[in-house]
C-alpha cells in the first residue's frame, strides 16, 4: 500500500509549487534524507508531497525491517494530479526529488505522463532505475528466483543493529522492473522541459555508476547536471584514504530546485 502525506510550506508564495519526494525503502515512521529535504523546502515556500511505498514490517525486537514495495505509477500519478489541481499548481510547477529505489516509482511516474505534463526538475541522488542495474549479475540472478529474502541494510541501519530485507515474495515483480529499457525507447528530446540533477558516488556497489549516468543522459540531462562524487551509495565519505571531501547533496538539490521553480514571497 502506498500512502502519501502532502505538507504546506511555512510561508505564503505568490506561485505555488509543489515537490514530491521518493525516498528509498524507509518507511512513514523513519527518519531520512528525502525528508530533511522537503521539510526544508517547505520553509522556503514549497507544498512537500511524501510518497511512502515501502510497505515496512517490523519483526522480532523492531531490528528486522522487511520490505514489500508497492510499484503501482499509475496510482502514484492519479494522486499527485489531484493535490497539483487541489493547489493549483501546474505540472510546470511540479518537482521530483528520488532516492535509490525510488526513483523506479518516480521514473515510472514521469513516463505516465504526456509530455506536455513532465515536472519542470527531477533531481535524483544515488538512483537505482531498475533491477538490472543492482548489484552484480551472480546476485541477481541468486536472488531473483525468490528463495530468499534480499538483504538491503544501510550503513545507517548497520550502525543503528537494524537489518533491513525485501521480502523474497516481493523480488520477482522487482526483477520485471527496468525504466532504462523503457526509457531508451524514448527520444530524450522529450523531455527537454525538464531538467534532470543525478548525484552518484563512483564506488557505489548497490547500483551501477554506469547505469546511473546512462540514466540521467536518457532523461536528456545535461554533462553540468551529473555529479559524480567520491562515495558509497549511502553518499558518505570513506575514512580510509584517499579520501575527498563529500560536497553538499542537499544544498546542491536545494539551488538546483530553487533554480528551476523559484517562489516569489
Amino acid at each position: 500500500m502506498i500512502i502519501y502525506e502532502h505538507q504546506a510550506p511555512t510561508r505564503r508564495t505568490s506561485f505555488p509549487t509543489l515537490i514530491v519526494g521518493f525516498p528509498g525503502l524507509r518507511g512513514q515512521e523513519e527518519e531520512h534524507r528525502i525528508k530533511q529535504q522537503l521539510a526544508y523546502l517547505r520553509e522556503q515556500g514549497h507544498n512537500t508531497l511524501l510518497i511512502d511505498y515501502a510497505s515496512i514490517e517490523r519483526k522480532g525486537d523492531g531490528k528486522l525491517l522487511v520490505c514489500r514495495p508497492d510499484m503501482n505509477a499509475e496510482d502514484v500519478g492519479e494522486t499527485i494530479e489531484h493535490h497539483a489541481e487541489d493547489l493549483n499548481v501546474k505540472p510546470s510547477r511540479i518537482g521530483v526529488i528520488s532516492n535509490s529505489m525510488g526513483t523506479i516509482l518516480a521514473t515510472k511516474y514521469i513516463m505516465g505522463l504526456k509530455p506536455t505534463d513532465y515536472p519542470s526538475a527531477f533531481a535524483s541522488y544515488s538512483p537505482l532505475p531498475g533491477w538490472r542495474q543492482f548489484s552484480t549479475e551472480p546476485a541477481r540472478r541468486h536472488f531473483e528466483t525468490g528463495q530468499a529474502d534480499l538483504p538491503v541494510t544501510s550503513v545507517e541501519d548497520a550502525s543503528a543493529g537494524r537489518k533491513r530485507v525485501i521480502a523474497k515474495e516481493s523480488l520477482q515483480e522487482l526483477a520485471t522492473l527496468d525504466c532504462l529499457k523503457e526509457l531508451a525507447a524514448r527520444n530524450p528530446r522529450i523531455f527537454s522541459g525538464m531538467s534532470a540533477l543525478t548525484i552518484f558516488g563512483n564506488r557505489d556497489t548497490i547500483s551501477s555508476p554506469e547505469g546511473m549516468k546512462q540514466f540521467h543522459r536518457l532523461l536528456g540531462g545535461t554533462e553540468e547536471g551529473l555529479i559524480e562524487i567520491y562515495a558509497n551509495h549511502d553518499l558518505l565519505p570513506f575514512k580510509e584514504p584517499p579520501t575527498e571531501k563529500v560536497p553538499d547533496v542537499n544544498g546542491l538539490i536545494y539551488r538546483f530546485i530553487e533554480k528551476r521553480l523559484p517562489v516569489a514571497g
